[in-house]
């Protein structure tokens, strides 16, 4: 476990020293509206027609390595603006950063115009293939496609639908396909790992993506040890490896930080369910006395307390009043961040595991809160997801406070998927009877 820790950490180190050497030789700007000279935010920014790029973020910034042949003329495109096309001279120096001032333009198709305002945008979309799920993280935007789901398959993952055919596409920042592969077997969805990399779920195997020029290369792990070996470590942080002991079928579980340099597991803290535990223990007093008596052998065998023993051989977890624990944790910055909705708290920790503060949340107690909170990887903001009839919201959470911001509805109902990327939402949407397929969308937040 510590060797395949280890090596996995040598590569994440690797591949940071690779984007830092090829940040040496870029092109730093500022993206804004000619007449107002606000920021523009989500421009699109490249050199001549090649199809890396990146996209202005909050205040118009962007970086972007220089090529390395070819005349560099940069180019930027937005929604309701003219492009801009400027040629960047090589003996020339560089302004730090280069202002890119673009003009309004409105679009007439027929007899309607589109202005700045703009609607969802479409990442990915295909005549045969469905967006079954996604990851975005450093690399780019993957996409785990399929011709149909399959609902047969083994007992273990009843319930789960599998992807038959699962094609993996890797997309760039302008959702320009820069790699594309074929999965050596069907799939159930993508993950990340703690270090952040795209991680396919397989029948038998997890499958690494990395991306190789061109293509898409997979590293194979047998399923089981992935699932109890590297899935529970969800994060990373300087010398640190953030996990837990959750277990979907007992209602309470530790956070845990393990240390490289000591090669130590310490308990950060413990999340406890306590209505469901209870129920989950009160299970040994309506056994037979049979069994009873075969609950307690267990407890001298194992040291397992035997109501414990009791709640498993009942089978519990399978009741309809039983609810897996839910209470993740987030790295923010040099901050580790636990929602704790059974304390009703929301506590922060340092990566030497001292708690700074503990404050009061309850937006998940509400009715319309989903069970869910998602984190942008690039900003570190945590937003938490509400439904209101068909729509979903997002409202992001004050690292300090726990106060929730300003919420954002998403324009199409029932979207499936969400996650959130450098402010934007990006989410699975298919319309309600339709031929169309599943197609991934992303949209602006407030």
């Amino acid at each position: 476990m510590r060797h395949l820790i280890l090596a996995s950490l040598v590569l994440l180190l690797a591949s940071a020293a690779a984007d830092r050497a090829l940040g040496q030789a870029a092109l730093r700007g500022r993206v804004i509206d000619s007449y107002t000279g606000a920021p523009l935010q989500g421009a699109h920014v490249r050199f001549g027609e090649g199809r890396e790029g990146v996209v202005s973020g909050a205040q118009g910034d962007f970086i972007l390595p220089l090529p390395v042949k070819g005349v560099w003329v940069l180019r930027v495109t937005n929604t309701g603006y003219a492009p801009a096309r400027i040629v960047v001279k090589r003996n020339e120096p560089l302004a730090d950063p280069m202002v890119v001032a673009m003009d309004r333009q409105a679009v007439e198709l027929g007899p309607a115009v589109i202005t700045a305002e703009r609607a969802p945008e479409v990442v990915f979309e295909n005549d045969t293939l469905h967006v079954g799920a996604f990851l975005v993280n450093e690399a780019g935007i993957w996409v785990l496609t399929y011709e149909r789901p399959v609902l047969w398959h083994a007992e273990a993952d009843a319930g789960k639908q599998v992807m038959r055919h699962a094609r993996v596409v890797l997309l760039d920042t302008l959702f320009a396909e820069v790699a594309r592969a074929t999965l050596p077997e069907d799939a159930f969805g993508i993950v990340k790992d703690y270090g952040g990399r795209a991680v396919i779920k397989g029948e038998r195997y997890a499958w690494v993506a990395h991306r190789t020029g061109d293509s898409i290369t997979f590293g194979r792990m047998d399923r089981d040890r992935w699932e109890q070996e590297v899935r529970p470590w969800t994060d990373s942080l300087s010398h640190l490896l953030i996990g837990s002991s959750h277990d979907a079928t007992y209602p309470a579980f530790d956070h845990v930080c393990y240390d490289l340099r000591s090669g130590t597991s310490h308990v950060l803290c413990s999340v406890r369910d306590e209505r469901t535990m209870s129920l989950f223990r009160s299970q040994y007093k309506y056994m037979s006395g049979r069994d009873k008596v075969m609950a307690m052998d267990l407890e001298k065998e194992t040291g397992v307390d035997r109501e414990v023993i009791a709640g498993y051989m009942t089978g519990f977890h399978n009741d309809l009043y039983f609810r897996p624990p839910y209470a993740p944790l987030f790295v923010r910055h040099d901050t580790l961040l636990v929602f704790d909705q059974y304390a009703g708290r929301m506590r922060r920790f340092t990566p030497d595991r001292e708690e700074l503060t503990s404050v009061r949340i309850d937006f998940m107690n509400q009715r319309t809160w989903v069970g869910r909170l998602v984190q942008d990887p690039v900003t570190g903001t945590v937003h938490a997801l509400f439904h209101r009839g068909t729509r979903l919201w997002l409202r992001p959470v004050d690292a300090d406070s726990g106060v929730l911001g300003e919420a954002s509805q998403l324009t199409y109902p029932y979207p499936e998927e969400v996650q959130v990327a450098d402010g934007w939402a990006y989410y699975v949407y298919r319309p309600y009877g339709s031929l169309r397929h599943r197609t991934l969308y992303r949209e602006r937040l407030k």
